[in-house]
């Protein structure tokens, strides 16, 4: 499973977590324990990426997907409003 099949299957409200903890990261500077962190673990175990690659750029990636896969549902539903 790729990155973006792993964000594609989650829930509207675990995006809105992953989002809102990016935007905290990015704000403070540094972040704890968050869903996002655990996700991008998650992320580096199911790929086989090695646990010495930072988690940090892979947080980056995981927000990424996330502000993807909603800007998708969104334009979904925008299609559905107008159509």
């Amino acid at each position: 499973m790729t990155l973006r099949q792993m964000v594609h299957e989650l829930s509207l409200d675990k995006l809105k977590e992953l989002t809102s903890d990016y935007e905290q990261f990015e704000r403070d500077g540094s972040i704890e324990d968050c869903y996002l962190r655990a996700m991008a673990g998650r992320v580096q175990q199911e790929l086989g990426i090695s646990s010495g690659f930072p988690v940090i750029l892979w947080m980056e990636k995981v927000a990424f997907e996330a502000y993807r896969e909603l800007y998708k549902r969104l334009q979904h539903l925008l299609s559905e409003e107008a159509g």
